[in-house]
Formats: C-alpha cells, structure tokens, sequence
C-alpha cells in the first residue's frame, strides 16, 4: 500500500510514529510522511535544518517531506499556539503540491493540537482516500486539564470542531480504552473506534550497566523512584514534589525526574523553594 503519515512530529524528533513509520515499511508498504522542520523539545530548529529551507530526507525507508514551520519556543503558551497554527497553515498549502495524490491511506498521527488532522483530512480528500486518525491526547480535554483555556464558549467552539474531525475519518485509532467513551460522545459509531496502544521499543528491557557508565554518574544510589517523559502541567509533577516531600527524611529515597517541556522552569524552582535539592533530580533531556 501506498501510505501517507501526517504528523507534526517525526525524527529525528523521539515519537512513538518514528517506529510505526519503519514497522510499515518493514512489511512492505511505501510510507511517505508530511511534517515540520524538527524542533521538539528543545524549542529551536535542529542544526542542519533551516525554515525557509523546506527538505526531503529518507529515514530507513521511509520518505520525508517537512514544510516549514515556526519552532515552539521555551516555557511560552503563545510560541506554542504559533507553532501549532503553522504546522497547520504551512502542511495544508504546502504539502497537496509537494505530494503525490494516489495514497491508499492517510495516517494522522494526533498528539496535541487535534488540528494537526486537517491537513490529513485535505489531503485524504485530494487522494479519495481512507483517513485514520491515531488520537493521543483528548480534546478539549486536554486544554481544561492544563488550564490553558477557561472560557466556556473558546471550549465549546473546539468541541465542535473535535466532532467535525472525527465525523470525517473513517477510522479512529485510540491509544488508551478510556478514550473511547469519550469519542462516542461526539456521536462516533463505537465501531469505527479501535484501541492502539504505543508500542514500547527493544531497551525497555533490563540491562547491566558497566561500572564507567556515564547513566550510573547521574543516578544516585539508594532506592530511586523515576519519572520519564513530557514535562508539562498535565503531568501534575507537583505531586511528584508532594510525596517527595514526605519522604525527605528518607534520606536513600531519591525522586528522579527525566525529560523536558514547558513545566520544567517551575519545577525547578519548586525543588529550590521546597528544599528538595537533595532527593529530587531534575536530570533533563536525555536521547534515547
């Protein structure tokens, strides 16, 4: 089959589509992906990629075409709305001229923002195709839980165009059961919705650490308590902070806390202010 991936992130960014791209292409199937100049998470365009200079790459089979895109910024709502806003302008002008239009299959890739569906769905309708949409995060869910948006009408306004787009996928993929409720609500046919989990990648496995491992530096020892991912205010890790807290007498209790995102700022300066310094460690983006 000929598939088209539409995803606002792809690598060398770490996403879960990363692997769903190369596992496509393993079986057989032509993949090509529309996406942005990388950016996440550090919030500055990757070295070796330019915005005015829009690229095709092949990554393991798999042919990339980015369109250009305004990068995220650090610890600002407003950079990121640009950032969403021109993911979505740029791949739906950009991408049904760069592209072929005889795909099998569109594939959307949906973290947040859902927008990112509009330009598969453009583009499934310039191909009279399937459209599948993979949902990671809920919305308007997601906007209420961070407290970005509070106004009753801006959420209802999403939630109507929630139910636009997923009245015009022919399938919806979900990453968690519990989801699924919540898409019927939207007058969704429980049918057209199927549960996919993300997939976990060969090193989630156990494995023996050299004495000169640079990971073991930066890991205290005693018994160690980890987070690893998105550091945004949806992760709540305050509560982290909150039962760190109450084991700081503990003094072999460590917190670990790996990753990046728009929270890490404050979370930083929450340690400090608690006086956590000495359980909580806060050891940043790590590549995988």
């Amino acid at each position: 089959m000929k598939i088209l991936i539409v995803s606002q992130y792809f690598w060398p960014e770490v996403f879960r589509i990363n692997d769903i791209g190369k596992g496509l292409v393993n079986r057989g199937h032509n993949v090509t992906v529309l996406t942005g100049i990388p950016n996440y998470p550090q919030g500055r365009i990757y070295s070796g990629y330019s915005f005015l200079r829009p690229t095709t790459e092949n990554y393991k089979g798999v042919k990339v075409t980015r369109t250009p895109l305004i990068p995220r910024g650090k610890n600002s709502r407003v950079k990121l709305s640009v950032n969403y806003v021109s993911f979505l302008l740029f791949a739906s002008v950009i991408g049904p001229f760069k592209l072929r239009h005889d795909y099998d299959v569109v594939f959307v890739y949906a973290p947040s923002p859902i927008t990112v569906a509009l330009p598969g769905i453009l583009m499934a309708r310039l191909c009279r195709c399937p459209l599948l949409l993979w949902v990671q995060d809920l919305w308007p869910e997601s906007l209420t839980a961070v407290g970005a948006v509070k106004s009753r009408l801006i959420l209802t306004l999403v939630g109507r165009l929630v139910r636009w787009i997923y009245l015009h996928c022919s399938l919806i993929l979900v990453q968690s059961e519990g989801f699924i409720e919540n898409i019927c609500n939207y007058g969704i046919d429980r049918k057209d919705v199927y549960y996919l989990p993300n997939p976990a990648e060969n090193f989630y496995r156990p494995v023996q650490l050299g004495l000169g491992a640079k990971e073991r530096n930066e890991v205290p020892d005693g018994f160690c308590v980890m987070f690893a991912g998105n550091i945004g205010i949806s992760q709540s890790l305050d509560t982290t902070l909150d039962a760190a807290e109450l084991t700081k007498s503990y003094r072999d209790i460590h917190w670990v806390i790996i990753g990046d995102g728009v929270d890490r700022g404050r979370i930083n300066r929450e340690i400090m202010r608690r006086g956590l310094a000495s359980n909580v460690h806060l050891l940043g983006w790590k590549a995988v």
